[in-house]
């Protein structure tokens, strides 16, 4: 899970760099429409990892019914959420490029990079929720399995785009979106063959967890929102400071735009064990282990996520670590 995360804020990097030689314009258009396009996949990730916690659940209790009503709940709440961001991204967001760029040139790269964006949202519907499908059931490999595939057509479809190689036309950043799309399509669609091939038994599982389709969809959402809120409200802080900082000179947004992704690649092992652990007690929890062997496995994950030293506190031993 944290080469998968490291491979997906990588890319960014990669972008950002292969961009960087057309220019501080391109380099600000492509930090501003990925500010504006992340607002969408930010929402489909936050819940993503609802579902990867709930599939968690799932699979701990061993009932097919049970989790093919989490994937089918997960996928529809997940290209519902991809389809509305769509909708935004058409009605405003060249509007919202046109307020936020500093000159006619930068909205007009910056609204070339958005306007393909919309492809990567409902292949990052499908895609997320299927690695966290997968992340929940315990195969982690296959998600960055997915990653092996994309992140290097990713590269090299955006930097034959992006400057024109081998004779293709230079599309400067929209052939950076254009690189995405394809990488995110093909992402989705490993993910669908591998998750159709393994659990493509769960289609043939007869009735729904909570009676009806639509009572366990219900049901999924009540789960899914405290959980998806949490991780938008992070998400969402990163993507308005980028809002923000637009309105920085276009030198230092696009100094803004190299750094922030490193930032994020610097965060990401933490956030990576946070995520596996709540996975593995939702499968304990879902398996109905008594508390001694929660207690066991959430003292061990807690003690190992800190590095530190036992100390003791007036000469008697303390049962929490420096940091």
């Amino acid at each position: 899970m944290t080469l998968k995360a490291m491979f997906l804020h990588g890319t960014v990097v990669i972008d950002g760099w292969m961009v960087s030689s057309l220019g501080e314009t391109a380099l600000a258009a492509l930090g501003r429409a990925a500010a504006g396009g992340g607002v969408g996949s930010g929402a489909i990730f936050a819940c993503s990892n609802a579902l990867q916690l709930r599939t968690a659940q799932a699979s701990g209790t061993g009932d097919p019914v049970f989790r093919k009503s989490v994937l089918a709940a997960g996928l529809t709440t997940g290209l519902a959420i991809g389809a509305m961001g769509v909708f935004c991204l058409i009605v405003f967001g060249q509007s919202v490029l046109n307020a936020m760029a500093t000159n006619k040139e930068m909205a007009e790269q910056a609204w070339a990079y958005l306007a393909i964006f919309p492809i990567v949202l409902i292949a990052e519907a499908v895609g997320q929720n299927l690695a966290s499908h997968c992340n929940g059931c315990g195969r982690t490999r296959l998600p960055l399995y997915s990653f092996f595939l994309s992140v290097p057509l990713n590269i090299f479809v955006s930097a034959i785009l992006i400057h024109g190689f081998f004779g293709a036309p230079a599309l400067g950043i929209a052939g950076a979106a254009i690189g995405s799309a394809i990488a995110v399509s093909l992402q989705a669609i490993y993910l669908a063959v591998r998750v159709f091939l393994i659990d493509g038994a769960l289609s043939q599982v007869k009735g729904w967890r909570n009676g009806s389709f639509t009572s366990t969809l219900k049901r999924h959402l009540a789960f899914s929102w405290p959980i998806a809120i949490t991780f938008v409200s992070a998400n969402y802080a990163t993507r308005v400071c980028m809002l923000i900082y637009a309105q920085m000179s276009l030198s230092a947004f696009a100094a803004m735009t190299l750094i922030v992704p490193w930032i994020m690649v610097a965060g990401t092992i933490g956030m990576q064990w946070a995520q596996a652990t709540g996975i593995l007690v939702a499968q304990l929890l879902g398996d109905r282990r008594n508390e001694n062997e929660l207690d066991q496995f959430l003292s061990s994950a807690w003690r190992a996520s800190f590095l530190g030293r036992r100390r003791s506190c007036d000469g008697l031993p303390c049962d929490h670590f420096c940091i």
